[in-house]
């Protein structure tokens, strides 16, 4: 009976989904030598890793909006291509060990940050 239930439900998802699948071709305003450039130019070292909070970050994200405003994107969040998101930032140190314990016999274990974990 469950597996009866399932596929009916599985069944009416995929009829549903063709009945309001999209049907405008959308194909036009897409080309793989565009999306290419852009990914290859975004990559840049000029963009400093952009990561975030930084000034790749920040130069990357500008580029990414200018380009969604010239493709005629409409903005999203209060006329802002952009959402804030509070950030923490952190740096590891290097020399960070992760050590524990098994209970049941006492053995220890010792994880070296980079080499056994990030």
């Amino acid at each position: 009976m469950k597996k009866a239930l399932t596929l009916a439900f599985i069944g009416s998802i995929l009829l549903v989904s063709n009945i309001f699948a999209q049907t405008k071709d959308y194909s036009k305003y897409f080309s793989e030598e565009n999306l290419k450039n852009t990914v290859k130019f975004v990559s840049d070292d000029g963009f400093e890793g952009r990561a975030p909070g930084s000034r790749g970050g920040e130069l990357a994200a500008k580029y990414i909006a200018s380009r969604l405003q010239m493709a005629g994107v409409k903005q999203g969040n209060n006329g802002s291509y952009f959402q804030p998101v509070p950030l923490v930032g952190l740096t590891p140190d290097s020399n960070t060990k992760l050590n524990f314990s098994r209970t049941s016999d006492g053995k220890t274990f010792s994880f070296d940050f980079g080499k056994d974990f990030v």
